[in-house]
């Protein structure tokens, strides 16, 4: 990420400490999350948890304009249970369910319009593949996971998003389940398209984001 801010013209600062991620959050355009699980609560790596009324913080700073961006396991943070959809994941617009062994698959780019997105209609890709819950009902569909030939009881459902951008309040969210293997974050066309989605988040590039799920995955 330093090496692709730098070659943007973007400073980032990175932490594992959610004390310093509350304290810092308006000193920023875009919080971009790569976590998992309740930040809220101390993890395995003993880093300071997330304060308890930071979460409701950060929904609130990307309501009034900051900009978010999620990568893979950012929807496998701070579930909500069975029947509660968390306010988190409402923002992020999506949440991890499930994952079926990695494999290579076939992906559709249904908006190579927006900022960073391959200008073809396929992309054959190798990755840990998630499943999702709760996806909000109205997001722009960027990548369509295509699902009839996955391996895998988890991918025994219709095309679904993997890569999305919606607006939150006066806020910009997007979302990219890539991202899951180290090699991905050397591969020029990843970084291509999460270049694009940051930039779209900070608000220096502009995209139509109306909602297209009922068009590009109907069922």
């Amino acid at each position: 990420m330093s090496a692709l801010a730098e070659r943007i013209g973007y400073t980032v600062t990175w932490t594992k400490d959610g004390a310093r991620l509350a304290e810092e959050m308006s000193a920023h355009d875009v919080i971009m999350f790569f976590t998992s699980g309740d930040l809220t609560v101390r993890g395995t790596d003993e880093n300071p948890p997330l304060p308890a009324s930071a979460q409701e913080a950060l929904l609130r700073a990307i309501e009034n304009g900051l900009g978010f961006v999620g990568v893979h396991s950012a929807s496998d943070t701070f579930h909500g249970g069975a029947s509660v959809v968390d306010p988190y994941i409402a923002m992020l617009g999506g949440e991890f369910e499930a994952h079926g062994r990695p494999q290579r698959a076939r992906v559709r780019v249904v908006d190579r319009e927006f900022p960073g997105m391959p200008d073809r209609r396929w992309l054959e890709r190798h990755g840990e593949w998630y499943a999702f819950r709760n996806l909000a009902p109205n997001p722009h569909a960027l990548l369509v996971l295509e699902t009839e030939t996955m391996v895998g009881s988890e991918y025994r459902r219709a095309p679904y998003p993997v890569a999305w951008a919606r607006p939150f309040g006066q806020g910009r969210v997007f979302y990219t389940a890539l991202g899951h293997f180290a090699e991905e974050w050397q591969d020029a066309e990843f970084l291509q398209m999460l270049e694009g989605g940051i930039r779209w988040a900070a608000g220096d590039i502009d995209a139509d984001v109306s909602p297209n799920l009922g068009r590009r995955a109907p069922d």
